[in-house]
């Protein structure tokens, strides 16, 4: 459930507005890893 809530929250850019502000390279990195836990 966790990493569903996770990727609702970055599809939604609302609350990744403010973190890609800050560190955009980071924020790609996180959908990353939401893809790999995917997989998983």
């Amino acid at each position: 459930m966790s990493a569903a809530h996770a990727r609702s929250d970055g599809h939604g850019a609302v609350v990744a507005s403010p973190a890609v502000e800050e560190k955009p390279v980071p924020a790609t990195l996180g959908f990353e890893a939401f893809d790999d836990v995917d997989e998983i």
